[in-house]
């Protein structure tokens, strides 16, 4: 049987597929799913973002996956393999919230986690009998995985496979996705981790991690967890085991993780170079309402000085409401970030993902002119009224990107580059150089980073709503 497994881009706002030339680091859930099929078949990976899709390329099986900002081409994709007779299977987080809806673009969807299911159905398939839906065990066993086919990627379409004299400087290569863990013990109103994964979190044996990480052959690595150091016990565990390997690694976190010192070291000791964390917002009340409260913003500080003495550079994801707070709540998430020496952050607006609870929220309170927001194709914004009594859409889009564009300023670089022996200076710097031009010059990819569970890019599509001179586009 042959199998063709897509990752689908997203729309911009003008309606045109969003194309690129290289990415950074290939995703690992496809690579995983491959790693599933029976030798006796023929699987090929198609990454939508940076490749042509080749609809007369004949498969028999077409496996997509997809987010909900990606959904709406997922199923133009979907449709039009099926038109050519092929048959179309779907899964991942959004397909799993919304399964008729996928019902309606797919012969066979699969819900959950599809380590067990995606073989299964394979096998149905094979014998002429598949279902329409497939549901997963619920909190499945981790242990056990194949190593993930990313020999079935073209290596030249990654930053961090086809590697380069400078980028081989800054961070070993090949660099590769690796799963440990999956869940998160926390709850997250705008974040889908819980709703899809469930409550808890399980992890997956540390010897097949490490036995992982030798196979693929990787000196560097992004974790892909949704958050590496959900139980510490268990990391202390994963991170003494990495440290002979010697490798490179980033990965995302809580804040709280930087109040455990022996954890800190650890990570420092085994390769830690980057940490994404969620603090959200400078105010407490706001994080109640993100059911966040174990951020402890008089602590911010404090933890952030933490991760600096151990070498490790922070990624600060914040989350801004659409219609509260001020025009200067981002001159002040700004001052405290710089004056912080913060090496990057990630702005995003609060985006209603199906599933979770503000998305809920904003439908019950009659927010969202279009419930199902993703199949508007051009940007799948989601168009809920921004406006409110404190703040207007266009103040909104004003604030961000002048003080976004500001902290990745040439003078705000230099400002919080590290003074620490242990912080190579200079990789920071370069870092920060790609951005500091990508906040200036694209607007449709201002956002290079994804902290928030499932979404990529979002204040990517927020802003396509907005011409030039910062007025909403007609």
């Amino acid at each position: 049987m042959k199998i063709l497994l897509i990752e689908p881009a997203r729309y911009r706002s003008d309606g045109s597929v969003d194309k690129t030339r290289v990415g950074f680091t290939p995703a690992n859930t496809l690579p995983c799913l491959a790693a599933l099929v029976p030798p006796r078949d023929q699987v090929e990976i198609c990454i939508d973002m940076l490749q042509e899709i080749d609809y007369a390329s004949g498969p028999d099986l077409v496996g997509i996956t997809g987010y909900t900002k990606s959904i709406a081409r997922a199923y133009d994709i979907a449709d039009e393999f099926r038109r050519r007779g092929a048959y179309v299977v779907m899964g991942g987080i959004h397909v799993s919230m919304e399964p008729e809806e996928a019902l309606a673009h797919a012969d066979t969807v699969i819900v959950g986690e599809a380590e067990e299911t995606w073989p299964r159905f394979i096998e149905d398939l094979r014998a002429g009998a598949p279902q329409k839906t497939y549901k997963g065990l619920p909190r499945p066993s981790m242990a056990g995985w194949p190593v993930p086919r990313y020999d079935l990627i073209d290596k030249k379409l990654y930053y961090t496979s086809r590697g380069g004299p400078l980028l081989s400087r800054i961070i070993p290569l090949p660099t590769y996705s690796i799963e440990t863990s999956r869940g998160c013990p926390h709850n997250c109103s705008f974040c889908s981790v819980t709703p899809f994964l469930g409550a808890g979190y399980r992890v997956r044996p540390v010897p097949e991690v490490i036995a992982e990480i030798k196979a693929l052959g990787a000196r560097g690595c992004s974790f892909a967890d949704n958050n590496l150091f959900g139980d510490p016990a268990r990391a202390k565990e994963l991170l003494r085991a990495l440290i002979p390997l010697k490798v490179v690694w980033a990965g995302n976190a809580t804040m709280d993780c930087a109040d455990d010192e022996e954890l800190l070291e650890l990570a420092e000791r085994s390769g830690c170079r980057s940490i994404t964390v969620g603090m959200e917002a400078l105010c407490d009340e706001t994080l109640s309402e993100f059911n966040k409260s174990f951020n402890r913003t008089d602590q911010y500080r404090r933890q952030l000085a933490a991760f600096s003495r151990h070498g490790i550079s922070v990624l600060a994801s914040m989350v801004f409401q659409p219609g509260t707070g001020s025009p200067g709540q981002f001159r002040r998430v700004y001052e405290f970030l710089t004056s912080a020496k913060v090496p990057y952050t990630a702005w995003w607006a609060l985006t209603p993902l199906p599933g979770t609870r503000t998305y809920r929220e904003l439908l019950e309170k009659g927010l969202l002119r279009r419930p199902r927001w993703w199949l508007y194709k051009p940007g799948a914004y989601p168009d809920y009224k921004m406006s409110g009594p404190d703040l207007t859409d266009e103040e909104f889009f004003r604030g961000y990107m002048k003080y976004y564009k500001k902290f990745y300023s040439l003078p705000s670089i230099l400002r919080r580059l590290p003074s620490h022996w242990k912080k190579a200076w200079w990789a920071e710097f370069l870092w920060n150089l790609p951005i500091m031009f990508i906040a200036h010059l694209r607007r449709d990819a201002i956002n290079l980073y994804s902290p928030l569970g499932q979404e990529r890019g979002f204040m990517a599509l927020f802003l396509d709503r907005f011409r030039r001179k910062g007025k909403p586009a007609a």
